[in-house]
C-alpha cells in the first residue's frame, strides 16, 4: 500500500539525497555513486498527467545536473575565471591546450566543475528566484583534481614545488533557474573580448551576453576557499534577513577537519545575490557591521544542541505512543520512528537572549530510509 505513494528510481546506485522547494514547486536531487548529481522536479502543472496521486507528476527519469565549466575564487574580484580542459567522450585525457571539441562531443562531467564534486552530502537552497547547490570539493589528491596553470599553459607550483591544485576540500556553490522542469546555469554578461566580468581588453570591449564567437557566458562555479577543511558534507548555509532594509546575509557553519572546531561564516549577500566579501556597511564603533550577528555580553550564544546519538528511539509520550511531542505536533502523515542510521540526522536550536532558547528540531533518517522529524 505504501509503495503507491513512493516514487522509485533505481537506475543508479544513488547515496546522498536532498531537496528544495522553489516557487511552489518540489525538487528531489541525489548524487550517485560516481559523484554525478541528478534531480527530478514534481511537475504538478503537467496537464498530461490525469492522476490524484502526486506521486504520478514525477518526472520518469531523473536529469543530470549540468555545472558550468568555469571555476571563480569568490572575494577575488581582479582574477577572472579559470576555465577547465576540455574531455571528450571515452576518455580522461584533456584535449591538447587550442583544440576545439564540439560540445555534442564533451563529457559533460569530467569538462566542468562536476569533477570536483565530492562524494559526501550536499545541500540544496532556494532564494525564491535561484535555486543554490552547495557541495564540498575533493580535495588535492584525488584523482579527478585539476591543477592550475600560468598564461603559458605552464603547471603552477607551490614552494615544495608540487603543483597547485584548483580546489582542495572547500565549498563550492552554483546557482540554476527553474525552466520548466529543466535547470539551466544562469546566464551572465562580461566584456566580450576579454571574456572579463571586470576587465575590458581595450576601450573598444563592449559588454555582452556572448563573446565575439557567439559563446554564451554561464556563470561559474564559485569557490569559497575561506570555508576549506571540509569532509563528508559538515556544512550548512542559511540566507538570513537583517534589521537593516534590503540587506540579506550569508551564515554558513562548517566543521573544520584541521582544528576539530565548528567555523563561522557571516557574509554579507551581494546585490546580485552571492557573496559580498568587502560589504557595504560601514563598521560600527565595536567594529561589527550593522546587519552582523553580534552578542551583547558575554552570556549570550549560539546553541547547536548536542545532537541525537546513533540508534536513539524517542520517548513515548501520552500525547503519542511511537512519537515525541515534538513530532506529534508537526502532524506529518505517514510520520514513522525508527533507529537512526549512523551520521544521518541533523539537529539546531538558538538562543536569541540569555536563558530564552528556541526548541530543538531534528531531522533524521531511519535504517528503513525513512526521514522523521
Amino acid at each position: 500500500m505504501l509503495n503507491t505513494f513512493i516514487k522509485t528510481y533505481s537506475n543508479r546506485s544513488y547515496k546522498h539525497v536532498t531537496m528544495v522547494r522553489h516557487q511552489g514547486t518540489v525538487i528531489a536531487f541525489a548524487l550517485d555513486s560516481e559523484r554525478r548529481i541528478f534531480y527530478s522536479v514534481l511537475d504538478l502543472e503537467n496537464s498530461e498527467i490525469k492522476s490524484p496521486l502526486d506521486v504520478n507528476y514525477w518526472l520518469g527519469n531523473p536529469k543530470e545536473l549540468v555545472f558550468p565549466n568555469e571555476i571563480a575564487e569568490v572575494g577575488v574580484g581582479v582574477a577572472d575565471q579559470t576555465l577547465l580542459p576540455a574531455v571528450k567522450k571515452g576518455s580522461r585525457t584533456p584535449a591538447a591546450p587550442g583544440t576545439r571539441v564540439r560540445e555534442d562531443e564533451k563529457d559533460l562531467f569530467l569538462s566542468t566543475t562536476a569533477r570536483l564534486t565530492a562524494d559526501a552530502p550536499f545541500q540544496a537552497l532556494s532564494d525564491g528566484r535561484h535555486v543554490f547547490i552547495f557541495r564540498q570539493a575533493i580535495d588535492a589528491h584525488h584523482a579527478d583534481m585539476v591543477f592550475k596553470l600560468d598564461a603559458d599553459g605552464n603547471p603552477i607550483k607551490d614552494a615544495n614545488g608540487n603543483p597547485v591544485p584548483l580546489v582542495n576540500a572547500t565549498l563550492l556553490v552554483d546557482r540554476f533557474v527553474l525552466a520548466g522542469t529543466d535547470l539551466k546555469t544562469k546566464m551572465e554578461v562580461r566584456y566580450q573580448r576579454s571574456r572579463s566580468k571586470t576587465r575590458p581588453e581595450s576601450r573598444k570591449d563592449s559588454l555582452g551576453a556572448k563573446d565575439m564567437e557567439d559563446n554564451p557566458f554561464f556563470e561559474p562555479t564559485q569557490e569559497l576557499r575561506f570555508i576549506g577543511n571540509l569532509t563528508g558534507g559538515r556544512f550548512t548555509a542559511l540566507l538570513l534577513p537583517t534589521q537593516v532594509v534590503g540587506v540579506q546575509r550569508w551564515q554558513i557553519f562548517s566543521h573544520n577537519s584541521k582544528t576539530g572546531a565548528m567555523d563561522s561564516f557571516n557574509i554579507e549577500r551581494a546585490q546580485d545575490g552571492l557573496f559580498n566579501t568587502r560589504g557595504s556597511q560601514e563598521p560600527m564603533r565595536d567594529g561589527h557591521a550593522d546587519s552582523a550577528l553580534r552578542f551583547e555580553n558575554g552570556d549570550w550564544h549560539i546553541d547547536l544542541g548536542a545532537g541525537v546519538p546513533v540508534g536513539f528511539i524517542p520517548p513515548a509520550p501520552t500525547a503519542c505512543r511511537r512519537c515525541s511531542p515534538t513530532m506529534a505536533a508537526t502532524r506529518i502523515p505517514r510520520l514513522r520512528c525508527g533507529r537512526i542510521k549512523a551520521g544521518r540526522f541533523a539537529q539546531a536550536s538558538a538562543t536569541v537572549k540569555n536563558g530564552m532558547n528556541s526548541p530543538p528540531i531534528t531531522f533524521s533518517l531511519s535504517m528503513r530510509g525513512i526521514m522523521w522529524r
